[in-house]
C-alpha cells in the first residue's frame, strides 16, 4: 500500500502509479497498445482491502475504508477505461484533493492510535526478500523499457523508442537511469564512460555519453584513468 489518509469518516488506501503512455482496458486487464498484459492495478488494492480488513477484524477496529488507484504521470492515457472503477487521471488529481480537504472531519485519540498501529506494521522491506548472487559479467546487458522492462530498445533522433510498447525515453534520460542502475547494483564500482557504453549497448556513441556525465556528475582523474561521482 503505497499511501493511506485517514478521516473522521472513511479511511482512504492509496495505489499509485506511475505509468507513462497509452494503455487499454479490458474487462478486469491492462494492456500496453502492443497487447502486452500487466498487472491490473485495480487487483492489488482489492488484495490490499481483504488484508487491511483483516488487520483492522484482528485489532477490533470497526472502520470504512474506500481505495483508488492513482495515475499521477500526465503522459498517461487509458483507452476504454471503465467509469465505476475506483481509478483517479492526472487531470482529477487537484480536484479531488481540494473535495477531500473541504470535507470537514475531526480527529480523535483513535484515529492517532489506528496511525500509529499501520506505522509499527510498515515493512520498509520484505523479510522473504532474497537475491540471488550475482556479478557485473554474469548479468544481461543493455537498457530495458521503463514502463514495461523490455530490452527492445530501439534509437531514434534524440529519444529511445521501446517496440514493445512504444513508450520514448530522452536519450539522455536513458543514460542516467542507466548510471543510477549500476550505483544500485555495484555500489563501489566506477562509473566510466567505458562501463555506461557497455552497460546500455543501444547507445551507439561514446561521446554522447561522456557528455551527459560530464554534464551531471563530477569528474574524477584524466584520460584512461577518468570516472564520474
Amino acid at each position: 500500500m503505497d499511501s493511506f489518509i485517514i478521516s473522521q469518516g472513511t479511511h482512504f488506501p492509496c495505489e499509485i502509479k506511475n505509468f507513462e503512455g497509452d494503455y487499454y482496458y479490458k474487462p478486469d486487464q491492462f494492456f500496453t497498445m502492443n497487447h502486452t498484459e500487466i498487472q491490473n492495478p485495480l487487483d492489488q488494492i482489492k488484495r490490499s482491502d481483504t488484508l487491511l480488513r483483516q488487520v483492522f477484524q484482528k485489532k477490533k477496529y470497526s472502520i470504512t475504508i474506500k481505495s483508488n488507484v492513482f495515475f499521477v504521470n500526465s503522459a498517461f492515457t487509458l483507452y476504454q477505461a471503465p467509469l465505476e472503477k475506483p481509478i483517479l487521471y492526472p487531470t482529477q488529481l487537484t480536484r479531488y484533493f481540494e473535495e477531500l480537504n473541504a470535507r470537514p472531519s475531526i480527529l480523535n485519540d483513535n484515529h492517532y492510535k489506528l496511525a500509529d498501529e499501520l506505522v509499527k506494521a510498515h515493512k520498509p522491506s520484505s523479510p522473504y526478500t532474497r537475491v540471488p548472487p550475482y556479478t557485473y559479467e554474469n548479468l544481461k546487458k543493455g537498457l530495458i523499457c521503463g514502463s514495461c522492462y523490455s530490452y527492445e530498445i530501439l534509437p531514434g533522433e534524440n529519444v529511445l523508442i521501446c517496440h514493445t510498447c512504444g513508450r520514448e525515453e530522452k536519450v539522455e534520460d536513458a543514460i542516467l537511469r542507466s548510471v543510477r542502475e549500476l550505483q544500485l547494483l555495484f555500489p563501489d564500482i566506477k562509473i566510466t564512460t567505458n562501463l555506461v557504453f557497455e552497460w546500455c549497448k543501444v547507445i551507439g556513441s561514446r561521446k554522447q555519453i561522456r557528455r551527459v556525465l560530464k554534464k551531471n556528475y563530477t569528474k574524477i582523474g584524466n584520460r584512461h584513468c577518468t570516472y564520474y561521482i
